[in-house]
């Protein structure tokens, strides 16, 4: 029976990795048939993935019930989606009393955001205290609003911690060490980042390249990140090639960085037009 069960999960999770979730659906169910409720967390992925969220709601709810805390933080997030806001953070606050790491996490951001800091601080404090990568990346969570809020040294090694979890903790990092003459450190870093495809780490490369006069480089890294649809690289791709007279070139990528919504393009070509 248990190894039919787990064939039967095994082949669903296989059809939602291809996108046949419809496939997954039908192979969950009979999994959770022959024994298996805490499928009910995967069926309740796959319905959520097709839209029929009061579906995916009864599953999560029903996975959660036999203990799985994963099918709560889903059950939040999917009443996030909706915008039920309400019952998102009642289920957080439930995992965090169960000690949940990624609902610390979350909450911690609602309460950022409504401007309670030392509530988020603290809380965000808490899960970094987990092991494992969910730990990691509220340590890099909790180094970037060191850093970014107060340029609190102390946030280093928060943010060591948290780079490969928290791309953002990456390119605050590089900023601490450039302030700091760090700037082989800060480059190698940073490049890093850009091999592991981490968008937070490409402008930060592209300007501390252009100050250290590889301009060549830097206008390539910043016309990848255009081309990946990067709303800032535009912008800081048409500084760069102002700066090497390149006006006719420089209009064109300002003018793409304001349509893709960067106020300080918009800014600047509200000047040209007055």
């Amino acid at each position: 029976m248990t190894s039919r069960v787990e064939r039967l999960v095994d082949e669903g999770n296989a059809a939602a990795d291809r996108g046949d979730h419809r496939d997954a659906i039908r192979l969950f169910e009979i999994a959770i048939s022959a024994g298996a409720p805490w499928a009910a967390l995967n069926l309740g992925n796959s319905y959520r993935a097709v839209g029929d969220y009061k579906r995916a709601e009864a599953a999560f709810e029903a996975a959660w019930n036999h203990g799985e805390d994963d099918a709560g933080f889903n059950l939040a997030l999917l009443y996030q989606d909706v915008g039920r806001i309400a019952e998102t953070r009642e289920v957080f606050g439930r995992l965090i009393k169960s000690g949940y790491t990624k609902a610390m996490d979350q909450e911690a951001w609602y309460l950022r955001e409504e401007g309670d800091i030392a509530a988020a601080n603290k809380l965000m404090s808490t899960a970094a205290l987990s092991t494992g990568p969910d730990g990691d990346r509220a340590a890099g969570v909790l180094g970037t609003w060191m850093w970014e809020d107060h340029a609190d040294l102390a946030a280093e090694p928060f943010l060591r911690r948290g780079v490969s979890m928290y791309p953002p903790a990456r390119a605050d990092l590089a900023e601490m060490q450039i302030r700091a003459g760090k700037f082989d450190e800060a480059e190698a870093s940073l490049r890093e980042g850009v091999a592991r495809g981490e968008d937070d780490s490409l402008i930060p490369l592209a300007n501390l390249l252009q100050a250290r006069g590889e301009e060549d480089e830097a206008e390539l890294l910043l016309r990848t990140g255009t081309a990946r649809g990067d709303s800032h690289a535009p912008y800081n791709l048409a500084l760069l090639l102002q700066s090497r007279d390149r006006d006719d070139e420089a209009m064109a990528f300002l003018q793409l960085a304001a349509d893709r919504g960067d106020t300080k393009a918009r800014r600047r070509l509200r000047r040209k037009a007055v």
